[in-house]
């Protein structure tokens, strides 16, 4: 009897102790702490401090001793929100939540409640102790874990399902994204497949391909994330990536850009000559004949570039 009920618990608990499909592993998601954790931190450190105080806000700025309590606080919710996210960043590595939440999410959460929760608990009751030592308060350590530090536990708790829901919201968006790339521009179900293999979503041309094929890239007001290019053989499209992404992947010998708006491939240009100060390029592939006026700050770094190509 016995063994049964612990075989129907097992066949239970497996799905939920499942590690994921590779195509149910959503991509890496950036939780921009650098920005967001510090006016955070600001608001939960004070809030600790003044949550349970007779005094208001506007009276405890010009007290003394709130910034003796409040600067302290504010530094170790960013030193505690920022190991928070560090270590989600390592478990979304190792032990990724699934797109579909149900399947395998034990081992993570486990995980996440112990690095998340438990270990940043020790840490801010460890700092406050020392903080209460130092200030010749040890009587207030008892009442800090009996009043105030199931409260900032419940603030982790919380912290940490934000956390989550970002990822969730984020990592489904992705998913959409990727399809619909996929099927906006005709990709094969082998291809797709591959790329999510790779668990890969750049959509920038490999170089071969691109110089090829592009001649220009332009921006394109109309949508986020894309471009225009015009091809070598005269045709247009809009791109899904950006130009910034396109000149990261192949700034070098065969693109530049001369211009804030304009990337160029070496094998588009007929000439480039100088008038004045100025440094023109006359297009011959692309749109041929047509002129582009090299900025003046890009003057010698282009110049550079397309003497390069005459060695």
């Amino acid at each position: 009897m016995m063994n049964k009920l612990l075989k129907t618990l097992k066949s239970i608990i497996r799905p939920f102790n499942k590690k994921p499909l590779r195509r149910l592993e959503p991509y890496k998601v950036n939780y921009h702490e650098k920005w967001l954790l510090p006016p955070l931190a600001v608001f939960v450190g004070i809030f600790i401090v003044l949550y349970a105080h007779h005094r208001s806000f506007g009276e405890a700025i010009f007290m003394l001793a709130f910034y003796k309590a409040a600067i302290p606080s504010v530094l170790s919710a960013w030193v505690v929100m920022w190991s928070i996210v560090q270590v989600t960043y390592v478990l979304d590595d190792t032990h990724p939540w699934a797109i579909r939440w149900y399947r395998g999410p034990l081992n993570r959460m486990l995980l996440q409640l112990g690095f998340g929760i438990v270990m940043p608990g020790f840490f801010i009751f460890g700092v406050f102790a020392i903080y209460f030592l130092v200030r010749g308060h040890a009587d207030r350590i008892i009442r800090y874990a009996l009043e105030d530090f199931p409260f900032v536990l419940l603030m982790f708790l919380g912290f940490n399902v934000l956390a989550w829901v970002y990822y969730r919201l984020r990592t489904v968006e992705i998913m959409h994204k990727f399809r619909k790339w996929g099927r906006d521009h005709g990709k094969s179900d082998k291809e797709m497949e591959r790329r999510w293999q790779e668990g890969s979503m750049d959509v920038v041309p490999g170089l071969d391909k691109a110089v090829a094929a592009i001649a220009l890239l332009e921006p394109y007001s109309k949508e986020n994330n894309t471009c225009f290019c015009t091809y070598l053989d005269g045709k247009t499209d809009k791109e899904p990536y950006t130009m910034k992404d396109f000149f990261a992947k192949h700034e070098g010998y065969h693109f530049h850009r001369p211009r804030p708006e304009i990337i160029l491939n070496r094998a588009a240009i007929r000439e480039v000559y100088k008038l004045g100060k100025d440094v023109v390029i006359i297009l011959d592939q692309g749109r041929p004949g047509e002129e582009i006026t090299v900025s003046v700050r890009k003057r010698n770094e282009f110049l550079a570039w397309w003497e390069e190509g005459a060695d």
